[in-house]
C-alpha cells in the first residue's frame, strides 16, 4: 500500500512539472523585478518625431506620427470594425500618434488619467482626446474605450492623440501645439513653432 501512494504521489509531482505546460499556456511572464519605485511628473517641452525620450520607472514614449486629417477610423465595441469620424467641412483633426514602453514592472494602462488640449498662438485653447490602438487588429484604427487594456512590461502600448481644429487653425502660420498630460507628466508637441 505504502508503494502504492508513494507511485500515486510521484505521479501527480511529475505531471505537476511547469515543463509539461500545454503550449496554449506558454507566453511571456514577468516572475520579479524587484521593488517599484515612485516617479516624480514630469515636464517635457519640444518632443520629436521618431525620437526616444523615457520618464524613469514610468515608460520609454516614442511619438511616430503627426497628422491632420479629415477622418478617423473608430471600431465598434468588442469589433474589429466600425466606421469614420468625420471632421467636417470647416475643421480638420490633428493627429498624434505615440507609443510607450512600459518600464515598470506591472501592468499599466496608460489612460486613466489623460487630458489632451492644443494651443494655438498662445491663446486659444482647443479640448482634445485620446484612444489606444491595437496593432493586432490594425495600426491605424482607435478602438473603442471599453476596448482599452493595460500593457505588461517591457511591452509597447500605441495610442492616438487628437483634437478637432478649425481650418483658420489649421491653415495658419501661428504657433500650434498639442499638450498631453498623463498621470501628471507634461509632454508637449510643437506643431508649428
Amino acid at each position: 500500500m505504502k508503494r502504492l501512494l508513494s507511485l500515486i504521489l510521484a505521479l501527480v509531482m511529475v505531471l505537476s512539472l511547469p515543463g509539461l505546460a500545454f503550449a496554449a499556456d506558454i507566453g511571456v511572464q514577468q516572475i520579479g523585478g524587484g521593488e517599484e519605485e515612485e516617479t516624480e511628473p514630469v515636464s517635457l517641452d519640444d518632443l520629436k518625431i521618431n525620437r526616444e525620450v523615457e520618464i524613469e520607472g514610468w515608460g520609454i514614449l516614442t511619438l511616430t506620427r503627426f497628422e491632420f486629417a479629415d477622418h478617423l477610423y473608430h471600431n465598434d465595441k468588442g469589433r474589429s470594425y466600425g466606421s469614420w469620424y468625420e471632421s467636417g467641412k470647416e475643421a480638420d483633426y490633428a493627429l498624434l500618434r505615440m507609443d510607450i514602453t512600459n518600464t515598470t514592472k506591472k501592468e499599466k494602462d496608460y489612460l486613466t488619467e489623460v487630458e489632451v488640449k492644443v494651443v494655438y498662438d498662445d491663446d486659444y485653447e482647443f479640448q482634445g482626446w485620446y484612444y489606444q490602438s491595437n496593432f493586432d487588429v490594425d495600426e491605424n484604427d482607435a478602438i473603442h474605450k471599453d476596448d482599452q487594456f493595460p500593457i505588461e512590461p517591457m511591452y509597447q502600448g500605441h495610442y492616438i492623440f487628437g483634437c478637432t481644429l478649425p481650418n483658420a487653425v489649421v491653415n495658419g502660420n501661428k504657433p500650434l501645439q498639442m499638450i498631453i498630460t498623463i498621470d501628471g507628466n507634461e509632454l508637449i508637441y510643437n506643431i508649428r513653432k
